[in-house]
């Protein structure tokens, strides 16, 4: 498995920070599997008027989780080179890689809500 030293968080241009990959991954190799911190939506409520309304993965009808590690920093794309894997038993998100991410290159997932920004 992946570990912290793998993976740096650098600026990108014209996205602010991303997820860099340290090393080479191969296809299906973890990136990163991050912890969460489940919130019940009274919780969601109060969370949606913070700054933190953009960095929430959805956890099922009832919740959400913010999740811990680098997770919140990964950037979108409509061509990701890696996915988001919830594991509601273990309370983590674990992040894969689609396709083989060389040593310097972002590391790029598709949020399943979509974007609410504009993508380049």
């Amino acid at each position: 498995m992946a570990m912290e030293r793998d993976i740096e968080i650098r600026e990108t241009e014209g996205r602010g920070r991303g997820v860099f990959a340290r090393r080479d991954f191969r296809t299906g190799e973890v990136i990163e599997e991050a912890p969460v911190i489940v919130l019940d939506n009274d919780q969601y409520e109060l969370l949606n008027r913070t700054v933190l309304r953009d960095y929430y993965f959805d956890w099922g009808e009832h919740s959400c989780a913010i999740p811990l590690g680098y997770s919140l920093i990964y950037n979108h794309s409509n061509c990701p080179n890696a996915m988001a894997a919830r594991d509601r038993e273990l309370g983590t998100i674990r992040f894969l890689a689609l396709q083989d991410i060389a040593a310097g290159q972002e590391i790029l997932h598709r949020y399943e809500c979509g974007p609410w920004f504009d993508v380049r």
